[in-house]
């Protein structure tokens, strides 16, 4: 369904370039899940679960459930959330 390593490399890019990480934070991908309606169909976007750790840390400080179109290839960050840890 996806490419995880290309869909992470651009995932980091766009936390690199708006400014969330740092180039040398690194990411470590959870997992995903299709977002189904309330009827049992599958739609076009899913949750991609992340932790981001800062850069010789061990602990994860943030967790993000990202919304991801699979068939645009688009994040919405308006829809994704997060929580400091």
């Amino acid at each position: 369904m996806i490419n995880v390593k290309k869909t992470m490399d651009a995932i980091h890019r766009v936390f690199a370039d708006t400014g969330r990480i740092l180039d040398n934070w690194r990411l470590k991908y959870l997992g995903h899940e299709v977002i189904c309606n309330a009827y049992g169909a599958r739609s076009d976007w899913m949750w991609i679960h992340i932790h981001v750790y800062k850069y010789r840390c061990r602990k994860p400080c943030v967790s993000w459930h990202l919304a991801y179109n699979y068939v645009r290839k688009a994040l919405d960050m308006s829809k994704s959330k997060f929580v400091n840890l």
